[in-house]
């Protein structure tokens, strides 16, 4: 494993959160109307859940864990 990847997947949510920083605040120099605190929250989990979950997608990995056969509580 790469050392850029091995840092990416150790320090993906904060990447994803600076991410989603960086265009939202670059989004809204053009539409001052995504200066909200409805929109603004929404962008972040965009970012931060459904970054990650498009990608899994993409390489054909279930969105949602898989819990393991004779879990408790089966």
């Amino acid at each position: 494993m790469s050392a850029l990847r091995r840092f990416a997947s150790d320090h993906e949510q904060g990447i994803l959160t600076t991410l989603a920083a960086i265009t939202y605040i670059g989004a809204s120099f053009w539409q001052k109307s995504l200066l909200n605190w409805i929109v603004g929250p929404a962008w972040l989990l965009a970012w931060c859940w459904g970054v990650p979950a498009l990608g899994r997608l993409v390489r054909g990995e279930p969105v949602r864990p898989v819990r393991p056969t004779g879990a408790p509580g089966e």
